[in-house]
């Protein structure tokens, strides 16, 4: 069966989402090697660190926007490889767009101060199934110079911009993202500071690097959800507008202000792509899992659709 996106939108309003979030930011570093007697030991050891790609930061009294919309999936297939399950109709990929502000980072052991992301990425079926929210990075941004340097140097792109800003002043909502080389938009509307119940999230967000696949698993051990309505506007025909097949963008399934007071990030390299081929997508039926719990948490979101035969990839 295929729903026309008007159809989605309003079969999505019809289930009352409160929220769901999906949060994803890298890092990376290598940790301290120990003084030993051999030379030629402390040389292997010191190159093993430098070689090591698998790093963790942590993030301290935070707050984010989150959104989640509709996008042609003819346009999401271009910015996904080739391995990855889509959550998809015929006609509908799912675009998720985060900027989150942290009062506090910790980059590969090292304090860095106030640090502020940006990300924009296409949901996934899998691979992680014990996460609530699994994304492809599509684009991705941060303030901070350390964590831009330990991003790249885990062979992922990434931008570092100082014109990154996520503010609540008096119910007015904004985000936005510019930089030379990643997505440049401003989110804007109303939202309020959350009240809800904490409760905890995972979010892995995944990345074919020049050194092989990524994953970015976020545990939010304490995460309160919040609701907003805003827009996205872009600049017509950047890379960003071709993506979501225009220049401006609503979030009827997800539209949210999130705060939390810790998350710890773990990013690890591995070759599981390796073994998929597109032939594993094509045709399947695509149960995408936002989030399962208690009446506490986020309510269950599921997408029961089916991926385009034609699914080629992308480059």
């Amino acid at each position: 069966m295929t729903f026309t996106r008007k159809q989605r939108e309003n079969d999505v309003r019809s289930t009352n989402i409160s929220s769901v979030i999906a949060f994803a930011t890298l890092c990376a570093g290598c940790g301290a090697v120990d003084q030993v007697a051999d030379p030629e030991a402390a040389s292997g050891a010191r190159q093993e660190a430098l070689s090591n790609k698998d790093f963790d930061v942590d993030f301290s009294d935070c707050s984010e926007f989150a959104g989640i919309g509709f996008v042609p999936a003819s346009s999401a297939l271009a910015y996904v490889p080739a391995g990855y399950t889509l959550a998809v109709n015929s006609n509908d990929a799912l675009v998720v767009v985060r900027v989150a502000r942290c009062a506090g980072a910790i980059v590969d052991g090292k304090p860095v101060g106030p640090t502020i992301t940006s990300q924009v990425g296409i949901t996934l079926q899998g691979p992680d199934d014990s996460a609530d929210i699994n994304n492809y990075t599509v684009f991705y941004a941060t303030n901070q110079a350390r964590l831009h340097a330990r991003f790249q140097a885990a062979g992922v792109t990434a931008d570092n911009s100082n014109d990154l800003e996520l503010s609540l002043d008096a119910g007015a909502l904004v985000a936005q993202s510019a930089s030379p080389h990643s997505a440049g938009y401003q989110v804007s509307g109303t939202a309020s500071v959350p009240s809800s119940p904490a409760t905890t999230f995972a979010a892995s967000w995944w990345a074919n690097g020049v050194h092989g696949v990524v994953q970015s698993r976020t545990g939010f051990p304490q995460i309160r959800f919040g609701v907003a309505s805003t827009t996205l506007v872009t600049t017509p025909g950047s890379p960003l507008a071709s993506l979501l097949g225009g220049s401006a963008l609503t979030f009827p399934v997800l539209d949210s202000y999130n705060t939390f007071s810790s998350a710890h990030l773990e990013v690890r390299r591995g070759d599981w792509a390796a073994t998929l081929t597109p032939a594993d997508s094509v045709g399947r039926a695509a149960r995408h899992r936002v989030n399962a719990g208690p009446a506490s948490r986020p309510r269950l979101y599921c997408l029961t659709l089916q991926l385009p035969r034609s699914y080629r990839g992308g480059s």
